[in-house]
């Protein structure tokens, strides 16, 4: 099956990702499996339904994974409040796939493996001179996890997290190592936010902006009535604008 076809057939799909089912998950390279007990999600307030755990380390032992388990999900930084990236049989932790894969200056991107922390990527890029347009609300989110579910915008001017990707690669139910680019695949806009529904996504390639510094306002107990009558004006006051109520 081709990319493309894939991507169509896979539009049905909502949620975790669900491979079709096989006999056993034994890879065919030993992967790194920790069942103690089960995880939690980092409020712990939800309690993943396995603790049947694997910890890949390359592409390889991911595609591995996918194509010899009966049902698998995909853990991003775990910091969901609800069941998506849960499964009564495996979970895949991307806790070792996080590294830089490549800074490209002339063009102002950087690759990196799904994931990497906001946090990690953030120190690396402000070294060099580089930044994220826009950065999750917490520096231990990862980017794969945040991407896949939209989160999230901050002002009138910044689009959320996957705006600022240009290329995504992912690993579909067949094994194949899927790579598609904002510049050259229709497809692409659809597999970016994908709630997990195609696959592991193993490599993101993101737009940067120059380094800049920030400095932070709060303000406290602002009337209702006040937001109401000037949302926009408030939500376009700053570069990023949140509201906590």
């Amino acid at each position: 099956m081709d990319k493309r076809t894939f991507i169509k057939n896979s539009s049905l799909l909502v949620g975790t990702a669900i491979f079709h089912p096989i006999l056993s998950c034994t890879p065919k390279k030993p992967v790194e499996t920790i069942t103690p007990e089960r995880l939690k999600n980092w409020a712990e307030n939800f309690e993943f339904s396995t603790a049947n755990v694997h910890y890949p380390k390359t592409a390889e032992e991911v595609r591995d994974l996918v194509i010899k388990c009966d049902h698998l999900s995909v853990l991003g930084s775990r910091h969901s409040f609800n069941r998506i990236a849960d499964s009564t049989e495996n979970l895949i932790s991307f806790q070792h796939l996080n590294k830089v894969i490549s800074l490209d200056r002339e063009k102002s991107q950087v690759t990196v493996e799904g994931g990497i922390k906001y946090g990690d990527l953030s120190a690396y890029l402000h070294e060099n001179g580089f930044a994220l347009h826009n950065l999750a609300s917490l520096p231990h989110i990862s980017v794969a996890g945040t991407i896949a579910t939209a989160t999230h915008g901050s002002g009138l001017g910044n689009g959320n997290l996957s705006t600022s990707v240009a290329a995504i690669e992912f690993i579909n139910a067949s094994g194949e190592l899927v790579t598609l680019s904002r510049d050259t695949d229709p497809e692409f806009y659809g597999a970016v936010v994908a709630l997990g529904g195609l696959g592991p996504v193993t490599k993101v390639t993101l737009d940067l902006v120059p380094t800049f510094e920030v400095a932070q306002v709060v303000y406290l107990d602002m009337p209702m009535e006040s937001l109401k009558d000037n949302f926009k004006e408030i939500m376009g006051a700053g570069y990023s604008v949140s509201l906590f109520i």
